[in-house]
């Protein structure tokens, strides 16, 4: 078994956001996910992401 890192986290803000498209709400949790990492990220660094939804749909 390999060990795993959590390393980053995001999350876009809560409410109701008709304007914005399940994307662009992706985009800015993925944008600090990867900015809360404290020695920088590169795409090519991430094995695996998981994403969690509530309500959508």
């Amino acid at each position: 078994m390999r060990d795993a890192y959590l390393v980053g986290a995001g999350q876009s803000d809560y409410g109701a956001f008709p304007a914005e498209s399940y994307r662009s709400l992706f985009r800015t949790a993925f944008d600090a996910a990867t900015d809360s990492v404290p020695k920088g990220l590169e795409a090519g660094d991430i094995d695996e992401a998981f994403v969690g939804t509530l309500g959508v749909g």
